[in-house]
């Protein structure tokens, strides 16, 4: 397998974990902290999918190569994103996605409250996850994921 299909077997894995832990998983416990699991998933199958697209640019000799770090693959996307002309609420969520992990890792305070993880920043700045953000980002990802699908098959937008 070359590293193009790599990357989406790998998205669709987390994708899949992502969707039991939000249908099966929390469904049985209820307990807001798996969220945290969740968007972890989701931000790995976003980024997988975002690896999908750029090797497929870089065997295009579209791109030179695929950066290492999540910023600096995150600009070269946007300019890919565009030339593809994917939907710019993928690159918000991206961004959202990423900002609450790191809020989370960098937070002094988190701590459940009813349906919903709260994260505070040292500033009290709060930024809550709850389930039905989660469905959503979910819903989101899967139609990511399909558009990134179509665009690196065979089929896709490189065949001729």
């Amino acid at each position: 397998m070359d590293e193009i299909e790599v990357s989406r077997a790998r998205a669709k894995r987390y994708l899949h974990v992502a969707d039991h832990m939000v249908y099966m998983t929390y469904g049985v416990v209820k307990d807001s902290k798996i969220l945290l699991s969740v968007m972890d998933s989701i931000f790995l199958s976003l980024t997988n999918c975002m690896t999908a697209l750029l090797e497929q640019e870089k065997k295009f000799k579209a791109i030179p190569l695929v950066p290492k770090g999540f910023e600096a693959k995150f600009m070269l996307f946007r300019d890919v994103a565009q030339k593809f002309k994917l939907d710019d609420a993928y690159i918000s969520m991206m961004r959202d996605v990423k900002d609450t992990i790191l809020d989370h890792k960098t937070s002094p305070v988190a701590f459940r409250r009813k349906e919903q993880y709260v994260i505070c920043s040292d500033s009290y700045h709060m930024r809550t996850i709850n389930v039905d953000q989660i469905k959503e980002y979910l819903r989101m990802t899967r139609e990511f994921f399909s558009d990134i699908q179509r665009l690196t098959s065979k089929s896709g937008v490189y065949a001729t």
